[in-house]
């Protein structure tokens, strides 16, 4: 027990902060796990029309993620986190006043694409302050503290859903200003200039754009594919299970999803420092597998379930999943990826693989009034197991190209 949460100690104070931070934001976002439920109940719309919109929201993430991490390689960190939080708290307001109305689509647009240049940047600085054999430590850190604040934040937002939702989006708004100003005056900018602070032959700086820089690492892009496949289940999450949950509980349906991110966050929150400690000598690319499997159980149990319970349970083990994927793959692409180009390359694959998100509630909106809630789950259960054996396969040549060059 003793070494299990030893392990977060000796990092940098801005790393303590920045998960600080992270888990105030988290704390108040209500309305990205709530934003199927608003438009549906609150603002009337179909399955269909919700998840084309979702979609819409989620792809304003694309240009925000890209200019981010051109703006944090050339300006600093510190800078574009900053920025993208205040715009992105000045929206969540704007939407408080008007929280059941179709006019406020465009600034959740906005808020999305501010959340966009927001990663990148905390990821390439996360990077830049840990040497490779602390990232996973250092991940789960960031991980912690964004569940520390998910454990509370959508059950608040269960509650205030029906009667409160303006308060909603105004606590979205002033959490995300808290947690820029811990950043503005605890968290020191970085931005590496020289090899002297690379870490190994793969994170030495390069010149030139970040494509070819990409072209000359094919395994990252394959990771990214398999990836992708990965997200697009896992974003069942926030589109396909709280309508199931409203299916079968009725108004019902907001709370019972409420509870279902609380166990998911106190879970993460009580495992995390333990499956960090038992894989953390596995090869990363093969705990992401491993979480694939774990979305096969996870997942595809729900195609049976019925009773709360049941889902509390299935949430569990697809937690575990979410765990191994979240902390493995941002290391994966950090051991990988030259300091010159950190956030640029934690733009633009995130992105690929976070399309995921983008298009999960479009398909399975159109699936699911094609083939019922329920089967959506059946097609969930498929795509994580061929996105688990992709995970496999790529290891397996990475061990072997590697033991070729030795």
């Amino acid at each position: 027990m003793k070494s299990v949460f030893s392990q977060y100690r000796g990092l940098p104070r801005d790393l303590y902060i920045l998960a600080a931070a992270r888990a105030i934001a988290s704390a108040g976002a209500f309305i990205m796990p709530m934003l199927t439920l608003i438009l549906t109940q609150k603002m009337g719309l179909t399955a269909a029309q919700a998840g084309l919109l979702v979609s819409g929201a989620s792809f304003s993430y694309v240009p925000g993620s890209l200019i981010g991490g051109k703006l944090a390689d050339t300006f600093g960190r510190k800078k574009v986190i900053l920025i993208a939080e205040v715009l992105s708290a000045v929206s969540w307001i704007v939407c408080g006043f008007f929280p059941e109305s179709t006019s406020i689509i465009p600034f959740i647009i906005v808020a999305y694409l501010c959340m966009g240049a927001i990663d990148p940047s905390s990821t390439a600085l996360i990077t830049d302050l840990t040497p490779p054999d602390k990232r996973k430590t250092a991940f789960s850190l960031s991980y912690l503290g964004h569940n520390l604040g998910i454990a509370i934040g959508p059950l608040i937002a269960g509650f205030l859903f029906l009667n409160h939702a303006r308060w909603m989006f105004w606590g979205d708004g002033i959490t995300t200003l808290v947690a820029a100003l811990l950043i503005l005056f605890f968290v020191a900018e970085s931005k590496p200039q020289t090899d002297a602070t690379a870490h190994n032959e793969k994170e030495a700086s390069v010149e030139g754009s970040v494509w070819p820089v990409l072209r000359a690492r094919p395994f990252l892009i394959w990771f990214t594919l398999a990836n992708f496949l990965l997200t697009f289940c896992y974003a069942q999450l926030f589109f396909s299970l709280p309508l199931q949950l409203e299916s079968l509980f009725g108004d019902r349906g907001a709370q019972s999803f409420g509870w279902v991110m609380t166990v998911n966050a106190v879970t993460v929150l009580l495992m995390t420092p333990f499956i960090i400690a038992i894989t953390k000598k596995i090869h990363a690319i093969f705990n992401v597998a491993m979480a694939g499997g774990l979305f096969v159980i996870g997942f595809g149990a729900i195609y049976w379930a019925s009773n709360l319970w049941v889902f509390l349970a299935t949430t569990i083990v697809w937690t575990f999943g979410e765990i191994l994927s979240s902390t493995n793959a941002n290391a994966y692409i950090a051991s990988h990826s030259p300091q010159s180009h950190r956030a640029r390359i934690n733009s633009i694959l995130p992105l690929v693989f976070g399309m995921g998100f983008g298009l999960a509630p479009m398909i399975m909106g159109q699936f699911i009034e094609t083939y019922s809630i329920q089967n959506a789950w059946l097609l969930v259960m498929m795509l994580s197991a061929t996105g688990a054996m992709l995970m496999v396969w790529l290891g397996v040549s990475e061990i072997k190209r590697e033991s070729t060059k030795g």
